[in-house]
C-alpha cells in the first residue's frame, strides 16, 4: 500500500507534457487538434459498425502489406488519378514522417527536428 501511494504522489507531481498542454490549448481555442490523433468530434456510427464487423475478419491481427492495404491504395490512386506505385499508407504519423524523411535524406545529410516531435 505504501508503494502505491508513493507512485501516485510521484506521478501527480510530474509536469504535463508539451503535447498535452498544446492539446488543452487547442481545445480552449476550438481548434482541430491533429497532434495526438484525438478528433474533436464523436466517431460516426457507420465507422463504429464497420469496426465491430472487422472483429470477425480472420485477416485482422496479421501484418499488412508494408506499403499499405492494396484496396485502400487503389482507392486513393483512383481518387488522385495516380498509379498505386506512388502511394504509401502508414499506420501513423511517426511512420509516415520517418518514411518521408528517409526517402529524401541521404547518408551523411544533417537533419533538424523541431519538437515536439514523434
Amino acid at each position: 500500500m505504501v508503494l502505491y501511494v508513493n507512485i501516485v504522489m510521484f506521478a501527480s507531481q510530474l509536469p504535463e507534457s508539451v503535447i498535452k498542454r498544446l492539446s488543452i490549448r487547442a481545445k480552449e481555442l476550438g481548434a482541430v487538434n491533429l497532434g495526438q490523433g484525438i478528433p474533436s468530434f464523436p466517431t460516426p456510427p457507420h465507422i463504429i459498425e464497420a469496426a465491430k464487423a472487422a472483429l470477425d475478419d480472420p485477416g485482422i491481427g496479421v501484418y499488412p502489406n508494408f506499403l499499405g492495404e492494396i484496396a485502400l491504395r487503389e482507392a486513393i490512386a483512383k481518387k488522385l488519378n495516380q498509379d498505386t506505385k506512388n502511394i504509401l499508407v502508414t499506420v501513423g504519423a511517426m511512420e509516415g514522417t520517418a518514411t518521408a524523411i528517409l526517402s529524401i535524406v541521404e547518408n551523411g545529410d544533417r537533419v533538424g527536428i523541431v519538437t515536439p516531435d514523434y
